[in-house]
């Protein structure tokens, strides 16, 4: 499996046709619904609604705004929601390509540093199971948990 690139998590821009997207069928590619998308292009990794809120500014944009906003992109397929089983939404720019490339995500437990893996094996899994039970559009989830490098060296560290 192909590893991460400089420890982060990147995304192409959102599809060319999202503000269309948003036009069809949300009615209007407002200025906040613009300012959110723009965030999680900078956040670049799976991110809660909180850290999308503060990325565009509270006074900008509320909490209740920001959940509405991520469940409609959702909807549309701008996003995905990410669960790393903590009971936290995290969300971040659908850039999955139309053959079925998707990614997992690997999540340091100490410092929650996430890194996107590009690769996924599971896709013959899936064929398999297809074919064996008589499964049509089967779709799976899988993120990885550890301890990053910076991580594992500060607890070689000596305390002062």
């Amino acid at each position: 499996m192909k590893s991460y690139r400089d420890h982060g998590c990147h995304h192409r821009s959102p599809p060319s046709q999202w503000q269309e997207l948003i036009r069809r069928q949300a009615g209007r590619v407002t200025r906040t619904r613009q300012l959110l998308l723009e965030a999680l292009l900078r956040l670049r990794c799976p991110s809660t609604p909180k850290q999308i809120a503060e990325a565009v500014g509270r006074r900008t944009c509320d909490l209740a705004t920001v959940y509405r906003c991520m469940t409609l992109f959702e909807q549309m397929g701008l996003v995905h929601r990410v669960d790393f089983g903590d009971g936290l939404a995290r969300f971040e720019i659908a850039d999955d390509d139309p053959s079925g490339h998707h990614h997992h995500h690997l999540l340091c437990r100490q410092c929650d540093r996430i890194v996107k893996l590009d690769d996924c094996i599971l896709g013959e899994v899936e064929s398999s199971l297809a074919s064996h039970y008589g499964f049509v559009e089967i779709q799976h989830r899988l993120e990885f948990f550890g301890i990053c490098p910076d991580c594992q060296q500060a607890r070689r560290r000596p305390s002062p």
